[in-house]
Order: structure tokens, then C-alpha cells, then sequence
């Protein structure tokens, strides 16, 4: 049974209340004959005086008011009489006490006077009764008790009741918790948790009711907006033995997540402040922060972004996560999140670069050199070929990389001409493209394309293509995509390992294909210039009249052969 079935009362009953029903069950329970159920009912008596007095604000304690120990008569008429003489005796000591603590200096004096008239019991539960009254010299007169009369300890009196106690260990608890909110709210953390350490080694916080009240306070600052820092967290952690991969929690899982949430947005918030504070970058994690969140101008941020690798990168990805869970820290420190981060970050289509422009090469020169129609001869044509073009694509790309560092020496400079000269969505404040770093390059590649043409027209449409390619080619590398588009576009349609030996195959075979068309109209252009009007002139009078027949007399003698002659009578020209 619960205090208040054994009382007969319910959890609103007033203290006047429960000393009445008390009083009546006291002429009902006799300690000579039933002692343990005396010691229950003096137990639930206790317990339900105390709760109410805490939250009616009576201040009165029971033990004031009821005498210790019932008289053993039975009349009921002098079991009352004997109740008011004991009662009467217990003022008597009271105000004896209560004018002793008022003549003497100091309660060191009053308590050896006390011990001295034999009247420690009536000292002590007069302290306690002070100790209940609002203000810091209740607090104090605990705190002495503890130190001379071992209250909140197992050494305590027997007489003085458990809850009374209990509610005073609280009490104080709860003024160290008030005082440590006030330092915390200060950022005076190292303090407090200095006062943490030496509080846990008092003997009368060490029960586990106690202990959980303040581990339950300390939990409570934690998850209140205050200024403690990472190493407070984990020093509290230490403290008090809380782990999250043994299971020992002070509060359940997702109570913890919330506050390791906010462990981390205080890491985060040191961590920022440290970075922002730096005058040059020197981690991956103050470059990140720099990055994403230092109001920099577009030159500066491309001249940081062009020293970048991929533990930037990957320290860029951490921080992101970590600033959108925390956004609340960007109006702390009064920044903006730079939010298409990613479109900074160079693609891997630029490797495609440089097989795509070995084959351009190897096909110009393939096409440009005189194959021999033996089928050695165009086999050592095409090793030559491959082996210039190699030899080209080297020393182009010891040129792209030469170039790239003039570029990002002069990036500032780059950076203003670009936004003045190129269009906004291509440059994309910085991200895209570039005047000196990429227009530059495009345009002298297809200046060097434009001599392989023969005539003016030719010239200027390959120089216009080349350079309207190199430009897709470098925005679209620049955006992170696949920079060969056309082509690309089918190879991830055909994304298996044999179809792509297939693809292979038949981009080769077309590129011969296309070589020997190219081949054979080329040869007809060089026998063409070979020849001149007057050549032909003089095939005519010799009766051929084809320049094939004049050219190669053994194929056409036999056209021109009338069907009764032998061979032998044909003769050439």
C-alpha cells in the first residue's frame, strides 16, 4: 500500500488534514503490539506530511508536531492527556533552544551548550526547522549541519525523517544548479565544471537519488541554449560515466541524439570561429570554411579554389552536411552559405581531353601525309602517325599545364576581364569559364587548325568550328559534365563491358572508312595538279580521249582493241 491508502486520504489532503487522520489511527496501532506496523504508519505519516509541506508551501515539519513515541496505556482519555504532556515538553525544549541559538555567537557554541544540557535532539530538529525557511541562511545552517552533525549522510540522527532530508539535499542541488546556469550563462564554463567535480565527491550526493537529481540538473544545462564548450561536454561525459556504446545514458536515445546535435553545433561554432579568425587558411577544414562561407571576392575565392584537392573537396562535402543541420550558426556569426558550391568543383570529363585530341590529330595527319597502297606501307603510315600524334599530344599537354599556372598566377586580373568581356551565365561568378584560361587556348587551336585548309573559306570554317567546339568542350568540363557529349552520351547507353569493346570497333572501322575516302579524293586532286591543260592537249591528238587512257596506255589498249586483232598486233602509242 501506498502513504496515502495506508492514511486513508488522498494526494490533495492538507497537512492540518493528515496530522488529524494521524491522530486517530494512532488509538488504533499500539508499537507494543504490532511494532512493524506502528514503524509503517509513522513511516507513511512522514512521507505525506513532508509531500504536502513541499507543495502547499507549509513550512511547519512533523516532527515539530507529533510526539516521537506513543504513551502504552489504554485509556483513551489519559493516552490524550499523556500526548498534551509531551507535547508541552517538547515547546519546553524548543523554546529553550530557540533562546539559546539567539544568545550564542555562533552554532559551534549553542550546539556544545546543547550537548551539555543533554538537549541535542531538540538542538537538531530546531535546525531543521530553520533549515526549511526560504533564504541563503537556511542553506548555510544545512551546509554547517553537514559539517558538524553529519546531516545527508548515514551518520545522520535516526530521528530526523528521511524525506525532510531528502527535500534539503534537493534544495540544495537545485542552488548549485541556479548558480552554475548563471556561470554558464557567462561562458565561465571551467568554473563550473570545477564546482561539478568537487560537488560529485561529497558524501551526500553519492546516493543514487541524489545522484540522478544532479545528473538530471547538469543534463537539463547541457540541453539549455548556454555557452559551454566542446571540452566541457566531454569532460562532463567523463564525469559522470556516460556512454553512449556501453548504454549508460542519463536520458533516453533520442533525448541523446538532440544533444549530441548540439554537441556538434558547438564543435562546429569553435571550429568556425577559429577558422574565420585565421589569416591564411592552413587545414583543409579553414579552407573549406573560407570557401563556403568567407565573403571573399570571385577572383580571391577562384585564386583559393585553383589550390584545391580532393581532401578540400571531401572537407567541403563535411562541412556542408554539417552547416545544414546547423543553420542557426550562419545567423550567429552573420554569414551566407555559398549554395552552388559543387559547380566550383573541376569534373573528371577533362581527361577526355587528351584521347579526344590524339585521335583528332592522328586522323588530320593521316589524312594529310600520301599512304602507300600496299598494305605494309599504310601499316607503317599509320604507326608513324600514331607515334607523332603521341608525341604532339605530350608536348600539347606540357603546354596546358604551362598555360594553366600563368593563368591561375594572374587570376584576379583573369577574373575582372572575364566578367567584363564573357557573359555572366558563363562565367558563372567564377565557376565557368574563363577569358585567359580557356577562350585564349580554344582560339589558338583553331588558329592552328585554320592553316590545314586549303582555301579561305575552308580555313575560316574550320578555325570556327574548332573554336566553337573547344568552347562546349571547355563549359561543359567546367560545369563537371561529360565535355564529349555526342559522343559520351551513347557510350553511357551502352555502359557494359562488351558493348563498349564494340563501340570501339566500330569507331575505328568508320575512321578508316572515312580515311581512304579522304585518301582517294586527295589523290585525284595531286594527279590533277600533276597535269597541266597542255597534257592533255597532246592525249587528245594522240587519239586517247580520256586522260585515264593517256595516262595508263596498258588498261586502255585493251578497250580500244578491235575484236578480230591479237594482241600482238595492238600496238601502244
Amino acid at each position: 500500500m501506498n502513504p496515502w491508502e495506508m492514511l486513508g486520504l488522498d494526494a490533495e489532503a492538507e497537512p492540518r488534514s493528515i496530522k488529524r487522520r494521524y491522530a486517530q489511527l494512532l488509538k488504533q496501532t499500539r508499537p507494543d503490539e504490532d511494532p512493524d506496523a506502528f514503524q509503517r504508519l509513522r513511516e507513511a505519516y512522514e512521507w505525506a506530511l513532508d509531500w504536502a509541506q513541499r507543495f502547499q508551501n507549509v513550512e511547519a515539519p512533523a516532527a515539530l508536531d507529533e510526539p516521537f513515541t506513543p504513551a502504552l496505556i489504554n485509556d483513551a482519555q489519559h493516552l490524550t492527556a499523556r500526548l498534551t504532556e509531551t507535547q508541552q515538553r517538547q515547546l519546553d525544549e524548543q523554546a529553550w533552544v530557540v533562546s539559546l541559538l539567539h544568545s550564542c555567537a555562533s552554532l559551534d557554541e549553542a550546539l556544545l551548550q546543547a550537548r551539555e544540557a543533554g538537549q541535542d535532539r531538540a538542538f537538531e530538529l530546531e535546525l531543521l526547522r530553520r533549515a526549511q525557511l526560504p533564504g541563503d541562511q537556511a542553506d548555510e545552517t544545512v551546509r554547517w549541519a553537514m559539517t558538524q552533525l553529519s546531516w545527508l549522510t548515514p551518520w545522520q540522527a535516526d530521528y530526523l525523517p528521511m524525506p525532510t532530508m531528502n527535500a534539503l539535499a534537493e534544495r540544495l542541488l537545485s542552488a548549485e544548479l541556479w548558480q552554475w546556469h548563471s556561470q554558464l550563462e557567462s561562458e565561465q564554463d571551467q568554473a563550473v565544471l570545477e564546482s561539478v567535480r568537487q560537488l560529485k565527491k561529497q558524501p551526500w550526493v553519492q546516493p543514487f537519488d541524489r545522484s540522478s537529481y544532479l545528473q538530471q540538473g547538469v543534463l537539463a544545462l547541457l540541453e539549455s541554449n548556454l555557452g559551454w564548450s566542446l571540452s566541457f561536454f566531454d569532460e562532463i561525459c567523463r564525469l559522470f560515466d556516460w556512454d553512449e556504446a556501453r548504454g549508460q545514458l542519463p536520458c533516453d536515445d533520442e533525448r541523446w541524439d538532440e544533444l549530441c546535435l548540439r554537441r556538434g553545433a558547438v564543435a562546429l561554432r569553435a571550429e568556425l570561429r577559429q577558422s574565420l579568425n585565421e589569416e591564411q587558411p592552413a587545414s583543409p577544414t579553414s579552407r573549406a570554411v573560407w570557401f563556403l562561407l568567407k565573403p571573399m571576392r570571385e577572383g580571391e575565392r577562384r585564386k583559393l579554389v585553383d589550390g584545391f584537392d580532393d581532401v578540400d573537396w571531401q572537407a567541403c562535402e563535411e562541412l556542408a552536411w554539417r552547416v545544414e543541420h546547423h543553420d542557426d550558426l550562419l545567423n550567429y556569426f552573420g554569414l551566407s552559405y555559398l549554395l552552388r558550391w559543387r559547380d566550383w568543383r573541376p569534373g573528371n570529363g577533362w581527361v577526355q581531353l587528351y584521347p579526344v585530341f590524339w585521335l583528332y590529330l592522328c586522323l588530320m595527319m593521316f589524312v594529310l601525309s600520301s599512304p602507300s597502297e600496299s598494305t605494309k606501307g599504310l601499316a607503317v603510315t599509320v604507326v608513324a602517325v600514331a607515334a607523332l600524334g603521341t608525341a604532339l599530344l605530350v608536348v600539347f599537354r606540357l603546354l596546358i599545364k604551362l598555360w594553366n599556372r600563368l593563368a591561375r598566377w594572374c587570376v584576379v586580373f583573369d577574373m575582372g576581364i572575364s566578367l567584363r568581356l564573357i557573359p555572366p551565365r558563363w562565367v558563372r561568378d567564377g565557376s565557368g569559364l574563363l577569358l585567359l584560361r580557356h577562350i585564349v587556348p580554344s582560339a589558338a587551336f583553331a588558329a592552328l587548325t585554320a592553316h590545314w585548309a586549303a582555301g579561305p573559306i575552308a580555313s575560316t570554317v574550320l578555325a570556327l568550328t574548332t573554336f566553337i567546339l573547344c568552347v562546349q568542350f571547355v563549359d561543359v568540363a567546367a560545369r563537371g559534365g561529360a565535355p564529349a557529349a555526342w559522343l559520351v552520351r551513347g557510350w553511357l547507353l551502352l555502359a557494359s563491358v562488351r558493348k563498349q569493346i564494340l563501340i570501339w570497333v566500330l569507331i575505328l572501322v568508320a575512321a578508316f572508312v572515312l580515311s581512304k575516302v579522304i585518301i582517294t579524293v586527295k589523290q585525284k586532286d595531286r594527279e590533277q595538279a600533276m597535269h597541266p591543260a597542255a597534257l592533255l592537249e597532246a592525249c587528245k591528238l594522240l587519239g586517247y580521249t580520256t586522260r585515264e587512257e593517256c595516262m595508263h596506255p596498258g588498261r586502255a589498249s585493251g578497250a580500244r582493241r578491235n575484236p578480230g586483232e591479237t594482241p600482238s598486233e595492238t600496238q601502244a602509242p
